[in-house]
């Protein structure tokens, strides 16, 4: 939970991104600069899963 500066959420809220308006926006929450690296970090981690499958499988000749 990060804390937000809005009465409605004392207990602060849990960084998400929604669509308002036709705008993909963060819900009630401004990430910063800590918060974009840890989610870098994050999607990194996630994508390196999938290039060491596709590295295999170059690697062992099978092709996707």
């Amino acid at each position: 939970m990060k804390p937000v500066r809005n009465g409605n959420f004392p207990n602060g809220v849990s960084p998400h991104m929604w669509i308002y308006n036709g705008r993909l926006e963060w819900y009630a929450y401004t990430p910063n600069t800590a918060d974009y690296a840890k989610l870098a970090d994050r999607i990194t981690d996630y994508a390196e899963v999938f290039q060491d499958e596709d590295m295999h499988m170059e690697m062992s000749g099978m092709s996707m």
